[in-house]
């Protein structure tokens, strides 16, 4: 599963190095570059400061509150929102300088420093020695320009470019490390002359928004990934790893259902019931996948609706997807429930029937009818679902049916039943109008089967793959897109994966 991370572990190493290193941070406005900036800053073990050319420290410190923290505490900010002394006014202080020492060597010196604007003198007058810093300065774009935007003098003045040259200069024979933010979406004369270059973006997909930081360049370090999609939930920044989860694996667990409700089946994950609510009964749940969804996180995100069923006391039968054994699935729930009691509420239809299956495995297991028709009183996709989910209408626990389509498509044409999507909508609609059972539906995006199955949802989530990482969207009802993370160790959650909503 995917982690989140202060920052990506490539900057991390980054500023970790032990020289002085400049880093240049663009893009839009908006995408999300101050709140990285400052996650650096909270990351970095040294002095921190921070050039603010938006607003003062305490306009700062309410617009991030966290701030006020201990982590937060130790981070000095220079308020560079108005520069008393533009340009031309640092022209006088060269001229004074120039007449004042004696010496070409100690005037040049002087003056490569009082060229640049005041705020940038301030924080490298609060560099010191003995330790590293990180000078970031928010953003670079809007205080250069303040500062060379006034009239032209009839004296040559240093331009935008001899201006970053002296900056970068005279970072270099510091123990500080520069972040430089640019609200400039293309490239730049400064990204050759910087040692990393990060590109903030967002885009809307589906009208929904996501936010990516691209890795252009860090010299000396690695970039494994050089695309991370990051979240600010909280006002804080929070980059995603990729999955580190391993195919065919099924994980299960479940958060307790704080509130039973008759007819509304708990899906088995607090977050997924606050996003996208509570399954209901004659009903159908689809969790449609996109292109490169593993089938590890397939199952992790049906596994707690299963068991919520069933540890309401209901009944379920599976027909687990093609790559998953019978008994690959049953001991993961056996982690969860005694033998006992999985033979009286489970069943399993394995499409890929084992060779030989362990003799505890036998009570759950469902096994086609000698001449592949089966009952004809039965439901025909659902090999013994009428005695085993309906037999005991005394029983108060939901009744679950759980497949994915592909597993479906190849029992059907086990069974003889060659269906157009058309007749198994159909066949659905019937099976769901006829009895108390809520069915839950696993497929991927361009199956042939899935159109009919969305038209039936009551929840319809999409899965899809971006960048390695899993975000989910709620299609009906319709939410924003949330990462699909590994549990929080801290967390109190039994659930196997916790949503981390992206804005």
């Amino acid at each position: 599963m995917s982690h989140p991370l202060s920052i990506p572990a490539e900057v991390q190493r980054f500023l970790l190095r032990p020289y002085p290193r400049s880093l240049l941070l663009r893009g839009a406005p908006g995408t999300g570059k101050t709140t990285f900036a400052l996650a650096l800053a909270e990351f970095f073990p040294g002095r921190r400061l921070f050039v603010s050319g938006r607003v003062g420290e305490g306009g700062m410190r309410d617009s991030f509150p966290w701030l006020q923290e201990p982590e937060g505490k130790g981070v000095e900010v220079v308020d560079a929102s108005r520069i008393e002394r533009p340009v031309r006014g640092a022209l006088e202080t060269v001229r004074q300088a120039r007449s004042l020492l004696l010496g070409p060597q100690g005037t040049q010196e002087l003056e490569k420093f009082l060229w640049l604007p005041s705020p940038i003198q301030e924080a490298w007058s609060r560099v010191r020695d003995g330790g590293p810093t990180l000078v970031v300065i928010d953003s670079w774009t809007a205080l250069i320009e303040h500062y060379l935007g006034f009239s032209p003098s009839s004296e040559p003045l240093p331009g935008r470019e001899d201006i970053e040259r002296l900056l970068l200069e005279r970072m270099g024979e510091s123990a500080a490390h520069l972040v430089l933010v640019l609200e400039e979406e293309g490239p730049t004369h400064l990204d050759y002359l910087v040692d990393g270059v990060i590109i903030a973006s967002s885009e809307t997909v589906d009208q929904r928004l996501e936010r990516y930081l691209k890795i252009a360049k860090l010299r000396g370090t690695r970039v494994e990934n050089p695309v991370y999609p990051f979240t600010l939930e909280g006002g804080r920044f929070t980059a995603i790893e990729p999955l580190q989860a391993s195919l065919g694996e099924v994980r299960v667990g479940f958060d307790p259902d704080p509130d039973p409700r008759p007819g509304l089946l708990w899906p088995g994950s607090a977050q997924a019931a606050e996003a996208f609510g509570r399954l209901p009964a004659r009903r159908l749940t689809l969790l449609e996948y996109g292109e490169g969804v593993p089938e590890s996180v397939r199952s992790l995100v049906a596994a707690p609706m299963l068991v919520g069923a069933l540890r309401q006391g209901g009944r379920a039968l599976v027909i687990p997807p093609p790559p998953i054994l019978a008994e690959n699935y049953y001991f993961a729930l056996r982690t969860q429930f005694d033998a006992g009691t999985l033979a009286r509420q489970l069943r399993i239809y394995p499409v890929i029937p084992s060779d030989d299956p362990p003799a505890e495995l036998e009570p759950v297991l469902v096994k086609p009818a000698a001449d592949g028709k089966g009952d004809p009183g039965e439901p025909p996709l659902f090999p013994s679902a009428k005695e085993f989910l309906f037999s005991s209408p005394g029983e108060t626990g939901p009744l679950v049916v759980q497949f994915s389509l592909e597993a479906l498509r190849e029992l059907a044409i086990q069974r003889g039943l060659f269906l157009e999507p058309p007749t198994f909508g159909g066949m659905m609609q019937q099976f769901l109008q006829n009895r108390p059972v809520h069915v839950m539906v696993g497929g991927f995006t361009d199956d042939p089967w899935l159109p009919p199955a969305r038209a039936l949802a009551a929840i319809h989530l999409r899965i899809q793959d971006r960048y390695g990482r899993c975000l989910v969207y709620g299609q009906r009802p319709r939410t924003s897109g949330f990462v699909l993370m590994a549990p929080d160790p801290s967390s109190a959650s039994r659930s196997p994966y916790q949503l981390l909503r992206v804005v």
